[in-house]
């Protein structure tokens, strides 16, 4: 049966290619549905390529003859794939020349395998213009992906473009120079990562693109949605895939639409709060609602509502809500979700206690206190014992039992933030017969032999060094947005950053664990 459904959705997307059929025409019930295999979530930010173009000052915009490159991971399987772009904060219209998808070519920097590329179309045509204000769907491309497969997608432009809509989470993008011939080539140029820094994380940017879907053979595949804060940026829903390839399960997407900063109720403010996004009851039907094939949605937001209006950096700028306010948010995302026939969970608000919110050195922007503890655990008490909700997700074992206001010291760079460590231990935390219903599902600990809660602190990345690189990050961005153009200054800054750490500890056991992947599939 599955072969034969097989058959008849390549035979459906050649028919489609030609334009006898919309896409609409594909999801019959008998022959597999498109659920989203891969996404994150769009912010407003202006992003500057001063930083990331070789001897080239060109300040928020994409300089003509260019090449981005993005590289992810999608989480399904399936026989065709469609892409989402997305302009929606941006004031001009984007246009790409040309894009191009292919499988990729993790032994260099921006590298594919040209003999799986495929061209991305639009309406048949190879170029592309998104008005502002707007997103566009590709048109569906015969390309047969299993679940954790990695994958490079490429934008060639042949004339200045802004960028000014991007996701920091989800995947590596790299940028250079390129002919038109060579838009689809094995390598780029000198490929430069796209990235910025705040505090002590590393976010990687992905221009426009938004959402990939897959069309899954089988009628019961779907995509469920993480969506939260920056407690979500990292790599739990990596290693929560990967359980569930493990356990023989490729039809359950896991999508990730964490935004660093985020709130429940209101956009991100101060300095750098652009990049904070839209608040998640404002955004919360884009990013979770009307993702391809959602069933789950699984929520971790709140802690910003309750931490921003005491920072210094912020102050007045982020209104104060009350427990109990954040609490009347979280049932209207209940009632929205029951409404369109999803279901959701809660993750707790996790430990905080010794958070030093780092804002160009400053280190005392945030501090804990026992009244803005006795908030979250308001929130997380509702969390734990609501009748309204379909479960919520226990992390209690992450905290440490000396003071269970924070956490475990290997679990965290910041105090808030998970270390590679942390994001694996919180990954099982997670309760996959209970949510998914799949028997017998290892944990990431099991999976890839590492005990997290054996880890050494000593094994974990200089956090000093880190918190210095990144403020560097910051300064160097500062400078773009500034357009402060003194060239010698921005590569003495680059070379600074270059030679300090990255801050992932477990940094061999992930390359292992990537590694290791192709032998778990079935």
């Amino acid at each position: 049966m599955r072969k034969a459904k097989r058959i008849i959705s390549i035979i459906l997307v050649l028919v489609l290619s030609v334009g006898i059929l919309s896409v609409g025409a594909v999801s019959k019930e008998d022959e597999g549905k498109w659920i989203a295999a891969w996404g994150t979530s769009p912010v407003d930010f202006y992003i500057s390529l001063a930083d990331y173009a070789d001897g080239f000052i060109v300040n928020g915009k994409i300089p003509a003859g260019s090449l981005l490159r993005t590289e992810l991971t999608v989480t399904a399987a399936g026989e065709m794939l469609r892409l989402k772009f997305s302009n929606e904060y941006g004031d001009k219209d984007v246009t790409f020349s040309r894009a191009v998808v292919a499988k990729t070519n993790t032994s260099k920097a921006g590298a594919i395998w040209t003999t799986t590329k495929r061209s991305i179309t639009f309406d048949g045509s190879d170029s592309v213009t998104i008005p502002a204000g707007k997103t566009v769907w590709s048109d569906p491309i015969a390309m047969e992906t299993d679940a954790l497969d990695k994958l490079t997608v490429s934008m060639y432009f042949t004339e200045e473009t802004y960028v000014k809509t991007c996701g920091l989470f989800g995947g590596q993008t790299y940028f250079s120079y390129s002919l038109p011939k060579k838009s689809d080539s094995r390598y780029m140029t000198n490929p430069s990562e796209v990235s910025i820094a705040t505090g002590t994380n590393t976010y990687h940017i992905i221009p426009f693109l938004s959402q990939i879907d897959t069309y899954a053979e089988e009628d019961d595949a779907y995509s469920a949605v993480f969506i939260g804060d920056s407690t979500l940026v990292n790599g739990m829903t990596g290693y929560l895939s990967t359980r569930l390839v493990d356990a023989g399960e490729k039809d359950i997407a896991i999508i990730n639409k964490g935004i660093m900063g985020n709130r429940l109720f209101y956009k991100g403010n101060g300095l750098i709060g652009n990049l904070y996004g839209d608040a998640l009851l404002d955004r919360f039907s884009r990013d979770a609602l009307s993702v391809t094939g959602c069933e789950l949605i699984i929520v971790k937001i709140g802690v910003n509502d309750i931490l921003h209006p005491s920072s210094k950096s912020m102050g007045d700028k982020a209104p104060y809500v009350s427990a109990q306010e954040i609490i009347e948010g979280y049932k209207k995302l209940v009632e929205k979700a029951h409404e369109n026939g999803k279901r959701i969970y809660f993750m707790e608000i996790t430990p905080w206690n010794g958070y030093v919110r780092d804002i160009l050195g400053n280190k005392n922007d945030i501090v804990w206190t026992e009244s803005l503890q006795a908030m979250c655990d308001t929130c997380n008490a509702w969390i734990k014992t609501n009748d309204v909700a379909d479960g919520y997700i226990n992390s209690d074992s992450l905290a440490n039992p000396n003071n269970p206001t924070s956490f475990l010291d290997q679990f965290t760079r910041d105090g808030i933030h998970f270390t590679e460590t942390g994001a694996l231990a919180f990954a099982d935390c997670i309760d996959i017969e209970k949510i998914f219903g799949i028997e017998n599902a290892r944990t990431a600990s099991e999976i890839f032999g590492i005990d997290p809660f054996q880890v050494s602190t000593s094994e974990t990345t200089n956090k000093k060094l880190l918190k210095v690189k990144n403020v560097l990050m910051i300064v160097r961005q500062l400078l773009s947005t500034l357009k402060i153009e003194y060239e010698p200054l921005h590569r003495f800054l680059d070379k600074i950053i270059n030679s300090l750490p990255d801050g992932n500890d477990l940094a061999e056991s992930a390359e292992k664990a990537v590694n290791k992947v192709a032998s778990i599939r079935t």
